[in-house]
This record gives C-alpha cells, sequence and structure tokens, in this order.
C-alpha cells in the first residue's frame, strides 16, 4: 500500500526532482522518511528511484516537532 501511494505522489512533482517524503506507521508508532533519488532519466513509478529510508520510533520525537 505504500508503494501505491509513493507512485501517485511521485507523478505529481516533475520527474527530474529529488523527493522527500514521511508518512507515520501508526501500528508500529514510528516515523518512516524517504528520501528518493531518479535512477533513470525519465522516472514513471517507485521503483525508478534510489530509495533511502529512515525509521524513527515515535517516542524519540518530541512533542513539539
Amino acid at each position: 500500500m505504500r508503494i501505491e501511494i509513493y507512485n501517485q505522489y511521485l507523478k505529481m512533482a516533475p520527474s527530474t526532482q529529488r523527493r522527500f517524503m514521511s508518512a507515520y506507521d501508526i501500528q508500529e508508532c514510528k516515523m518512516i522518511m524517504s528520501y528518493f533519488k531518479p535512477k533513470v532519466h525519465k522516472p514513471w513509478s517507485a521503483a525508478d528511484y534510489i530509495r533511502t529510508n529512515l525509521e524513527v520510533l515515535a517516542k524519540d520525537i518530541h512533542a513539539m516537532d
């Protein structure tokens, strides 16, 4: 399901642009941040990007953030 959402949002911006997306996983109580860099000239889906994930537990995020 996450890949389908990424595919939808990746199509909304210019294909040459690098992207940073974040999502909150309610079941595991963690913030997932993904950095996408295109690996082909005209990417069409999330598979066409190099994705780097950073996961942070919700308890480690300050309430002000």
